[in-house]
């Protein structure tokens, strides 16, 4: 299958207050596909998808010169395809706001060379469900990025995250999603500032007492929601939350349902926050029995900050 030059472009007649979308994809086995020089071309296109292509232009790798300087995607996605990384021909970048890469298994490793030169107009980058193992050092420079969203999840062989593979601060930055691989691996003193201005830590189904003693909590001033739900703790040790969970003035949202947190390290954190908030907190403690011998630990805690925390519970609890 070929896409010519212009295939898509401003000699598309769109009807006022409509947008275009474009799947590209075969149902049944994965093929190829040919895309020649600015086949999308002078459009706005609200997304743009590759499903099921083995490969591009006779490689594995998306060669964006079929992309025009005058482009505009509001949501490009590689889906079920054999994608390793970007060629980056183009001297000027198309715009490309959201790029996803989805159930890809070949897709196995980050650098800075396989990123896509358009990758500095992008404001979400999502790598998913793909063969991800490893980001290479230096692979995003942050002083020409705009990234708002930089969520890696569901990657069953990514085991660790390093601390430099991010070149400066993330000015923008607004969330970090790790959720669901299989980090295992933290470098001793890890620099978060990149991670700066991050407002919301999502670390869900994974060992989350490795990643609290990198200090993250500590660094990372402007946190409202963490998420570290269905997640696990190896270390069993009581000073757990006194060590690594500062006073977070900002935070809103704090989830740790299906944990395995004893429920003597909740009564811990709940006083922790209790002294050092004076804003609400919805607590989400979603398979968790509070226990009745424990009442009046919890009567203490509630009677001087009655106001602070809005729990989400169990149906159980009345």
């Amino acid at each position: 299958t070929m896409i010519n030059t212009d295939a898509f472009s401003s000699s598309l007649i769109i009807p006022n207050n409509s947008i275009i979308s474009i799947d590209i994809e075969y149902s049944t086995n994965p093929s190829s596909i040919t895309l020649q020089l600015n086949a999308f071309n002078h459009i706005k296109i609200n997304r743009l998808r590759f499903f099921n292509i083995n490969n591009f232009n006779g490689r594995p790798i998306f060669d964006t010169s079929c992309f025009s300087e005058n482009l505009q995607i509001n949501e490009l996605i590689f889906e079920q395809s054999d994608i390793t990384g970007f060629s980056n021909i183009i001297q000027k970048p198309a715009n490309i706001k959201n790029l996803y890469i989805l159930n890809c298994p070949t897709f196995t490793q980050i650098t800075n060379n396989s990123l896509p030169s358009f990758i500095v107009t992008t404001e979400l980058l999502e790598i998913s469900k793909t063969g991800l193992k490893f980001i290479n050092v230096h692979t995003f420079q942050a002083r020409s990025l705009i990234l708002r969203e930089l969520i890696i999840r569901n990657n069953i062989n990514f085991k660790k995250f390093s601390s430099n593979i991010v070149d400066g601060i993330l000015n923008n930055l607004d969330k970090l999603d790790l959720s669901n691989n299989s980090i295992n691996i933290f470098e001793q003193d890890f620099d978060w500032s990149p991670y700066s201005y991050i407002k919301h830590l999502i670390f869900k189904q994974q060992q989350f007492d490795l990643l609290l003693k990198t200090n993250i909590l500590k660094s990372l001033k402007y946190l409202t929601t963490i998420d570290f739900s269905e997640g696990f703790i190896i270390e069993n040790n009581e000073s757990l939350i006194y060590d690594y969970i500062p006073n977070m003035f900002n935070l809103i949202s704090l989830n740790i349902s299906y944990t395995n947190l004893t429920e003597n390290m909740i009564i811990n954190l709940l006083e922790h926050l209790s002294n050092s908030t004076n804003q609400t907190i919805k607590i989400s403690l979603l398979g968790y029995q509070l226990n009745d011998d424990k009442f009046c630990s919890y009567f203490t805690i509630f009677q001087k900050s009655s106001n602070l925390f809005q729990f989400e519970l169990d149906e159980t609890h009345e």
